[in-house]
């Protein structure tokens, strides 16, 4: 399945450089980080949406961050208490019927 993600400066640049260490092109060194990332236990959390506000967690093996959706777009908003204030991998599920 084809991906496009429209990058900064500053990300692409980076992935520019860590493909070209491992001797591979950033497209295949972008597609092994999601598909290893997916495949490997990486999680999204998606929180439950108010209005038009919607936040997402996504757990990555060094810990988690939380992003906010809403009508301007998305961005990267600080941890706060009751919010995904513990990793999910770590988490205790009780499921209710």
């Amino acid at each position: 399945m084809p991906v496009t993600f429209e990058l900064n400066a500053q990300v692409k640049a980076k992935i520019d450089e860590m493909a070209k260490a491992a001797g591979i092109k950033p497209e295949e060194f972008c597609k092994i980080i999601l598909e290893n990332w997916v495949t490997g236990g990486g999680l999204i959390e998606v929180g439950r949406k108010k209005g038009d506000i919607q936040r997402i967690a996504l757990d990555w093996p060094m810990g988690f961050m939380i992003f906010m959706k809403d009508t301007t777009g998305i961005k990267k908003i600080d941890k706060v208490k009751g919010i995904f204030t513990k990793s999910t991998i770590d988490a205790d599920y009780v499921l209710v019927k």
